[in-house]
């Protein structure tokens, strides 16, 4: 039934426990790209294993979020056959969307909360936890999976959990080691945090941005150089110098800039590779293969949440790795990455502000 209809019948029947339930529930919805409204929904509740918690905090991701905002994301488009084999399919996801539809992950997927009601099979949860969980932005989240949070964990910071356990995957596949040479080109949230896990791991790190503002904020959290290539030019061949010809060991590219993948080749060493945390949601149509790719005998290597190295798989698993990144909530300073707090209500007009202005946000945080 419409949503409309269903609150105008509750209200004339006078039924005022469902009324109450129903306004108390909102969701994000997505009328068409670059159309986002809060909207009531039908609140959710707890069964089987499936518990119930009130949303605290919840962060807005800048790549994928954006892109399904934005209309542009290519999912839109495509399908796959569950073989990682993509195809095209016009309008194989469709507007309207909201955050409460069944399968919608991509409008928001890091959230904090509290546990309002436990599921009858739930036996390790109890009402008042806080747990966060891979939900979109909606007041309530209803899930059989929810990790209970350690008490000292600052709720704010627990938001960055799905992009720790990103970052987290691209050290395991990157493989850095003591006193590595390492290079991060794009320090938007994402390259912060892996600088910081760099510089815990003991490397050396170039951090590689144009915006000044968040080359200052890597400086705070300890880069050894600070590069900006409008104002520094190249930038492979400032490696180069710096590394006395050998190339960086590790080359981190975060930019979700095409083009920034052909300045990552020319910074890493022989046999070197380049971890690649990007999404890259348009096409490589100036990506270089017939140079540096080519003559330094380099290996692309996407870091795909998804999966953890072969290599790895004895001691990592994805229940390891999400524990290690909960560690990691303490070790790093993540505060400084929220640029705006905003509230619920407001979250539209701050999604037509990144959308309008990215290189002003650095992580957006959601208040309920």
């Amino acid at each position: 039934m419409d949503d409309i209809l269903l609150l105008m019948l509750c209200f004339r029947l006078n039924h005022a426990p469902l009324f109450e339930r129903y306004l108390m529930f909102k969701v994000l919805r997505y009328a068409a790209p670059g159309k986002a409204s809060i909207v009531p929904s039908i609140c959710p509740r707890a069964a089987g294993k499936t518990s119930i918690a009130q949303t605290l905090v919840s962060s807005v991701s800048a790549g994928t979020e954006m892109g399904f905002y934005r209309g542009t994301a290519p999912q839109l488009n495509s399908k796959t056959d569950g073989n990682t084999l993509f195809e095209d399919a016009p309008n194989a996801l469709t507007y309207p969307m909201q955050s409460d539809d069944q399968g919608v992950w991509w409008m928001g997927y890091s959230a904090v909360g509290q546990i309002t009601e436990v599921a009858p099979d739930e036996t390790q949860l109890k009402i008042g936890d806080k747990v966060w969980c891979q939900s979109g932005h909606k007041s309530f989240m209803a899930s059989d999976n929810f990790l209970k949070l350690p008490d000292d964990v600052d709720m704010q910071n627990a938001t960055f959990l799905a992009l720790l356990n990103i970052t987290f995957n691209g050290m395991l596949d990157a493989k850095v080691k003591l006193l590595d040479e390492v290079v991060i080109i794009g320090m938007g949230t994402l390259g912060q945090m892996l600088l910081q896990m760099c510089k815990l791991s003991g490397a050396r790190v170039t951090v590689v941005d144009y915006l000044e503002s968040r080359l200052a904020l890597a400086k705070q959290f300890g880069a050894d150089v600070c590069f900006n290539p409008s104002k520094q030019g190249d930038l492979g061949k400032y490696v180069q110098d710096q590394t006395k010809g050998s190339g960086a060991d590790v080359v981190f590219e975060v930019s979700g800039n095409i083009n920034a993948l052909s300045q990552a080749m020319r910074c890493v060493g022989i046999d070197g590779t380049v971890t690649v945390l990007s999404f890259y949601q348009q096409g490589a149509d100036t990506l270089m293969l017939g140079q540096e790719f080519h003559h330094k005998r380099i290996r692309l290597r996407c870091s795909q949440i998804n999966h953890i190295d072969p290599a790895l798989s004895r001691m990592y698993d994805h229940d390891r790795r999400l524990e290690q990144s909960v560690k990691l909530l303490k070790q790093l300073d993540l505060k400084p990455l929220i640029s705006h707090r905003v509230a619920f209500d407001d979250l539209p007009d701050a999604l037509a502000m990144i959308d309008e202005n990215p290189s002003a946000c650095q992580s957006v945080v959601v208040m309920y």
